[in-house]
């Protein structure tokens, strides 16, 4: 046997044995705190709005990098504006 067919072999054991592990039914002793559930929702809305933030951030960048750089702007003073450019 070579190397790579012990490799393969020993992972498939070890696969196999955590499969059964798995699969044997056992009794659960847990407790949820009643406060519990409310951490795990107020984690998920911050990453929610968190990613949501960051999302926008990065679409207002990739814009302005893709945007054309000598965009014509309007000028207020042919409209009758007052000029605020010093």
């Amino acid at each position: 046997m070579n190397a790579r067919t012990t490799l393969s072999a020993t992972l498939m054991g070890f696969g196999s044995l955590a499969v059964l592990l798995m699969a044997m039914p056992q009794k659960a002793a847990a407790y949820v705190d009643p406060g519990s559930g409310a951490l795990v929702w107020q984690m998920a809305a911050a990453a929610l709005f968190g990613s949501l933030f960051r999302i926008r951030r990065i679409v207002t960048w990739v814009r302005a990098r893709f945007e054309p750089a000598a965009t014509p702007r309007r000028d207020e003073t042919a409209a009758g504006g007052r000029n605020t450019m010093r």
